[in-house]
């Protein structure tokens, strides 16, 4: 297969000549700065800047399209599909914190998730994962800290793992893991080339904190639910907290006024569960929260 441009226009040119078109265009992405890279068939070769597009030809058949936000981990899933002699496919792509949104002009209209953007690929993080997360939970986001720490989001939890002596692990591990539904809030506090990141819920006490503190109480390499973090680590915990934060507005928060009893608002996320808005654990979360008023 032959690839080459002319002007504006790609062709990718096989054995037949009557070709088909696809014209895919860019919209807003992550940055300002950032661009939109085309892989198709499994072959990268186009970068199209935010607000314009580019035209490819090529022979009629089954194709695959993948989109890498540059400001992003990791490419959009794959999409399939068929092109006929002389078909024309228009595709226009943009990117936001959720994932890719894809909409062409043969009905296709939906956010094409990134999938998991595990950032670091050591046999460390795989066996924990392996070790802790459940095989029903699908992991959308994987990053280490400063040290043997990391923050893995599936679908359904947040989890903060743990290991080695600088985390206060020499032998074992340690395993924090929350529902969204549970998180209140996330935390970066960063100064001068160091800090952490914090995750809060009701229960967990928030201290004062140091990257450099020698006394666990007040170290967040120490804590179960803190990530010490450095410079080389800070934009990617920037993101994953932008993540969790849009996680936690998509759980739908029942009204608990004073006319509706526990019971009934028991019901209502029941309802919740039933309809598939919310997990298992996010419905027994609330459950249990309600019955211990």
């Amino acid at each position: 297969m032959e690839i080459y441009k002319v002007g504006e226009l790609w062709y990718i040119k096989g054995k037949g000549d009557r070709m088909a078109r696809i014209k895919i265009e860019c919209e807003t992405l992550s940055g300002a700065l950032c661009w939109l890279v085309v892989f198709l068939d499994g072959s990268k070769y186009e970068r199209i800047s935010q607000k314009s597009s580019t035209v490819i030809e090529i022979e009629p058949g089954t194709h695959t399209l993948r989109f890498k936000d540059s400001g992003m981990f990791t490419k959009s899933k794959e999409i399939e599909f068929t092109l006929q002699e002389d078909d024309e496919k228009y595709v226009t792509v943009g990117c936001g914190i959720s994932g890719y949104k894809i909409r062409t002009n043969d009905g296709l209209d939906d956010e094409i998730g990134r999938g998991a953007y595990l950032i670091d690929q050591s046999e460390e993080l795989k066996n924990m994962i392996a070790a802790v997360v459940p095989d029903k939970e699908k992991v959308e986001l994987a990053l280490k800290g400063a040290f043997r720490e990391y923050l893995v989001c599936t679908d359904k939890k947040v989890y903060v793992l743990k290991k080695g002596y600088m985390t206060g692990h020499t032998f074992g591990r340690g395993n924090f893991s929350i529902p969204y539904a549970s998180v209140t809030n996330i935390e970066i506090d960063f100064h001068l080339g160091s800090g952490y990141f914090e995750i809060s819920a009701a229960g967990l006490e928030n201290k004062r904190l140091s990257y450099w503190a020698s006394e666990t109480e007040r170290n967040p390499a120490t804590q179960p639910n803190c990530i010490a973090l450095t410079r080389a680590c800070k934009d990617n915990f920037e993101k994953a907290k932008e993540f969790i934060i849009e996680r936690i507005s998509g759980v739908p928060v029942v009204s608990e006024t004073k006319s509706s009893s526990i019971p009934e608002q028991i019901r209502e996320y029941k309802a919740l569960l039933d309809d598939g808005i919310i997990s298992r654990d996010e419905f027994e979360t609330k459950k249990t929260e309600l019955l211990s008023k």
